[in-house]
């Protein structure tokens, strides 16, 4: 039976408790440094300062893939690993990652071929994957596949094979199976001050869980994977140092699943700003993004701009039949791109990520993506056990999930009945997380989430 959010505020006051590492931030990347952490035994703690996965982490595009489009742009490596990745996610959480067919419409032999060949080598770099590979598509073909097409695009392409998944169901399985290896998580606990010695060395932190008195905690070790806001907290630890993030916001938009009348994805392959665009069926309904927009400077709880909204459904109508009224809801997120040189654009910067310690010993995670999450995760704990002499190598790549797939979408189950399950033992604190992140309505459907919003808040503090 999970922990009440006393008790582990409780077990985080004990004066006798000493972490070996803290990681401060429950996104993709702190949970996976944490989840890994504690599978080698190493006594770790996560601090999030508002829900897990409440900002970049549960806005993605729900794909788990190699980044086709990275290859174009000559990142073998990047892609080589992202596959190798989906595979292990298949295998340790395949109750929650689904395979998932995509089209990518070609114009002419010639382009096919240039696609087909950019593709043979994607299949080439995730062999001996189940997966099957990608091939030519007739027309009678793609009219089944995708029945709303544009007759233009029907006409000849090819296909390929990636994976889905819910990000928020994956982020709550990790979080789940790092407190059953002995980790303690704890979400609404942001850390309000950094404690260093008289040696600039990196010693405790001061957090305040929500509703609580402060808490001063000290420990071996600090993880920084606090995602787009992580240049914040580096110049926390050290005023001098440079930036080292660059923030751009993806939007997204969701339209009923008629859009596509089927179970393939889209890939439009060439967007004005030279991305690509996707089409998704999720959980019944159609994604539709994203964009690519330069932020300054990360804020809390992101939104598609007018313009961004309007750019989607003008590179969307060639090949759908897109309506903004019919939109159902829109999400935004930022990426926390890392920057390697002054003048990079954002679109062209790959998900790689990087490592770095500071002067005070803080590890900061910066960059990657939810496909390349546990082995960024793996990375961390590589150096966190090198500072801490451990030996016990990382478990992670063969470590089953603890999953509950579909326990949400249950319809003999009340609302009410499944919200009490999400604060009993999904760390559900607020009435969003439980229509945010748990049920994923406000991603769907934002006027039945109103609806349920009414029937549950009564249960929420």
């Amino acid at each position: 039976m999970p922990l009440s959010r006393d008790k582990r505020i409780e077990q985080l006051a004990q004066k006798s408790q000493q972490w070996e590492a803290i990681v401060i931030g429950g996104g993709a990347s702190g949970i996976a440094s944490a989840l890994d952490l504690a599978s080698r035994g190493i006594k770790t703690l996560l601090l999030e300062s508002h829900d897990f996965t409440s900002e970049t982490s549960s806005r993605s595009t729900k794909l788990i893939h190699g980044g086709v489009r990275y290859l174009e742009q000559g990142h073998f490596g990047l892609v080589k690993e992202a596959l190798r990745e989906r595979k292990l996610l298949l295998l340790n959480a395949g109750e929650i990652i689904t395979p998932l067919p995509f089209f990518i419409p070609t114009k002419g032999m010639r382009d096919s071929f240039y696609y087909r060949a950019g593709l043979k080598a994607y299949d080439l770099l995730a062999r001996n994957e189940t997966l099957p590979p990608s091939s030519f598509r007739k027309q009678s073909e793609i009219e089944k596949f995708l029945p709303h097409l544009s007759p233009e695009h029907q006409r000849q392409g090819v296909s390929y094979w990636d994976a889905q998944f819910d990000d928020c169901e994956l982020a709550l399985a990790m979080v789940r199976t790092f407190e059953s290896l002995g980790g303690l998580a704890l979400n609404y606990s942001p850390v309000t001050e950094l404690i260093h010695n008289s040696r600039g060395q990196l010693t405790g932190l001061i957090t305040q869980p929500k509703g609580k008195a402060p808490i001063s905690l000290g420990s071996q070790t600090f993880i920084n994977a606090t995602g787009p806001f992580s240049d914040k907290l580096r110049q926390q630890d050290n005023p001098k140092t440079s930036p080292r993030i660059i923030t751009s916001r993806g939007s997204h938009l969701v339209f009923p699943a008629a859009l596509l009348g089927a179970q393939h994805a889209l890939l439009i392959p060439k967007t004005k700003d030279g991305r690509v665009l996707f089409a998704v069926p999720w959980k019944g309904v159609t994604l539709l993004g994203t964009t690519d927009i330069p932020i300054a400077e990360a804020t809390r709880d992101p939104q598609p701009s007018a313009q961004e909204v309007d750019f989607i459904l003008n590179e969307a109508r060639p090949y759908l039949p897109v309506d903004q009224h019919e939109i159902l809801a829109s999400f935004a997120g930022f990426r926390p791109l890392v920057k390697r040189h002054a003048h990079q654009k954002s679109a062209r910067i790959s998900r790689s990520h990087l490592i770095e310690k500071s002067p005070s010993g803080m590890i900061s995670l910066m960059g990657g993506k939810w496909t390349t999450a546990r082995q960024m995760g793996e990375e961390v704990g590589d150096q966190i056990s090198d500072m801490l002499q451990y030996k016990k190598p990382s478990q992670t790549a063969t470590l089953p999930l603890l999953t509950h797939p579909g326990f949400y979408q249950q319809k003999a189950l009340s609302w009410s009945k499944k919200a009490r399950w999400a604060i009993e033992n999904d760390h559900a604190l607020t009435v969003e997380d439980f229509i945010a992140r748990r049920t994923r309505l406000s991603f769907l459907d934002s006027q039945q989430a109103q609806l349920v919003q009414k029937e549950v808040s009564s249960l929420f503090l």
